[in-house]
């Protein structure tokens, strides 16, 4: 293999990680949505929302974090005003 082709490898595969890295692919119905990730980290970089509740998904510190709830609320999972009670609940234990 050729310099250039294995610096292209490398190229790919150092994007792939950063990718991996800094963003969630969050599967919602059929499709994938991005989220931005609030720290460096390979947790949940894949999720699917496939049989799990709106509430289970926000319980999760880093999916909540990084915005899951509006991600639900635009796909119309998620209604505001219940968006709203989940997160303040949150909100409420980490003030305590």
């Amino acid at each position: 293999m050729s310099n250039a082709k294995k610096s292209l490898v490398f190229i790919v595969l150092g994007a792939l990680l950063y990718v991996a890295l800094t963003h969630h692919l969050i599967i919602i119905d059929s499709g994938v949505k991005i989220l931005p990730k609030s720290k460096w980290s390979l947790d949940y970089t894949i999720y699917s929302t496939h049989g799990k509740t709106p509430e289970g998904m926000i319980a999760i510190d880093d999916l909540r974090r990084d915005g899951i709830a509006d991600l639900l609320f635009e796909a119309g999972k998620l209604s505001e005003e219940r968006k709203e009670f989940l997160l303040s609940k949150y909100e409420e234990d980490a003030e305590d």
